[in-house]
């Protein structure tokens, strides 16, 4: 692709031949191949609830990168009907935001990728601790740490082919990269939202001035076309990334169920204790925001009906008439491919679903007590039979 940068959409260039495409086919394949060997792995030690994480990762990020492929084709044309609809929210009578909207995106962004950086941070620390804990306790002669590590890091890869280190840095630059990919699933949601949402505050802003006041039908029929383009602008956004939505939230609800699976454990270090907690916390913190910012489309999309209801009965025209009716009765919002709506209700509707989720896992892995990272499987029962 090219031409992101410009402020103009009709700049914006695809090619399934680009060096962008080509390499993200690479790290496609990677997930693959890690996804392939995670697999057979598992298969054969037998699948629990809390081994299954790894490949609910991998898939997630296979998907991810595929769709996104996708979209990135998609994208010069969703971006030149964006620009159409919102251009009239740019110029007067409409406020423009006290913070432009891209520095509301750009710092969110940054603050969940580094956020994320952290949590990725904090899982290499956990496994390099818990590996040469490993070592010291079963009093091992490491001649070759690296290799030890990466042994026990890519245990279901490198117990089928052999150990090289330009492959063991490979695979772990791509578990890197395929962690951002996980993390972007949410953080793509929440940018796309907060651009929709702060286009609907404008609208809002404007119909403050006239609350419980008189204003002509004119008036009312400019608003109302506004509030229509923004309204196709949501639902031509919607049908393109609703898929992403709707993967970004069932991978969510169940790393949620994963983690809360493990809080019961006692874990014997304290890195084990810092890491699983700040994985948990920025989990939820970060699903919580997806919820949140999304369900502020809807919120600011009903908000014209609270004004709306001000005006007195002398000022009724049927424009506003009509602006009441299309506002107290359409649902404008971000949904997962119309399985579910995001509201404020989502919310609640979500914690039950944890629950649930809950209930069924436990009953899944009652039988198996040991703790898994997210990405790799971390024993805290150390067996002492490993070997080169």
């Amino acid at each position: 692709m090219g031409g992101l940068t410009s402020t103009k959409p009709e700049k914006i260039t695809f090619s399934w031949k680009s060096p962008r495409i080509a390499y993200s086919l690479v790290y496609t394949a990677f997930g693959f191949f890690m996804l392939f060997f995670y697999t057979k792995h598992i298969v054969s030690i037998g699948i629990t609830a809390k081994n299954f994480v790894g490949f609910g990762f991998f898939a997630c990020c296979i998907i991810s990168y595929l769709y996104f492929m996708w979209l990135a084709g998609k994208w010069r044309k969703i971006m030149i009907f964006w620009r159409k609809k919102e251009s009239t929210l740019l110029n007067y009578p409409y406020q423009v935001n006290r913070i432009p909207v891209v520095i509301h995106v750009r710092f969110l962004a940054m603050v969940f990728l580094i956020m994320a950086l952290i949590e990725h941070l904090l899982f290499l620390a956990n496994s390099l601790y818990n590996i040469f804990k490993e070592a010291s306790v079963c009093k091992y002669d490491l001649p070759d740490k690296a290799k030890y590590f990466f042994m026990k890091q890519f245990m279901h890869i490198f117990s089928e082919i052999p150990y090289s280190l330009p492959l063991a840095l490979i695979l772990t630059y791509m578990n890197f990269c395929l962690t951002f990919a996980w993390n972007f699933i949410d953080i793509f949601a929440i940018l796309i939202s907060v651009g929709l949402a702060k286009r609907f505050e404008q609208i809002n802003n404007r119909l403050d001035s006239v609350k419980g006041k008189f204003a002509p039908q004119s008036y009312w029929e400019q608003v109302r076309l506004h509030y229509v383009q923004l309204c196709e602008m949501v639902e031509f956004v919607e049908m393109h990334i609703s898929p992403i939505v709707l993967l970004s939230c069932t991978n969510d609800l169940y790393f949620i169920c994963y983690q809360l699976l493990n809080i019961f454990n006692t874990l014997p270090y304290t890195i084990n204790n810092v890491y699983f907690w700040y994985s948990l916390l920025y989990l939820i913190l970060r699903t919580l925001c997806l919820f949140l910012f999304t369900s502020e489309i809807n919120d600011q999309s009903k908000r014209p009906l609270l004004i709306l209801k001000t005006i007195p009965t002398y000022a009724w025209c049927v424009e506003l008439d009509r602006f009441i009716h299309q506002t107290s009765k359409d649902t404008i919002c971000l949904t997962g491919m119309r399985f579910f709506f995001f509201t404020r209700k989502l919310v609640l509707s979500m914690v039950g679903t944890v629950v649930t989720y809950e209930l069924v896992l436990m009953q899944f892995d009652f039988k198996n007590n040991e703790l898994y990272s997210h990405e790799n499987e971390t024993v805290f029962r150390y067996e002492c039979d490993f070997t080169y």
